[in-house]
């Protein structure tokens, strides 16, 4: 995807954060494991 430049928040580092820690959460919660995130939102 480098090569290509391809990377979707290269250039928008909040949305990277954002996206990074739902994915964080989605996981989480596919495990059932407890998670607390609101500190970034």
């Amino acid at each position: 995807m480098q090569e290509m430049n391809n990377l979707p928040f290269a250039t928008k580092p909040i949305k990277l954060v954002y996206y990074t820690w739902r994915d964080i959460e989605r996981r989480a919660a596919l495990y059932g494991l407890p998670v607390k995130v609101s500190a970034t939102r």
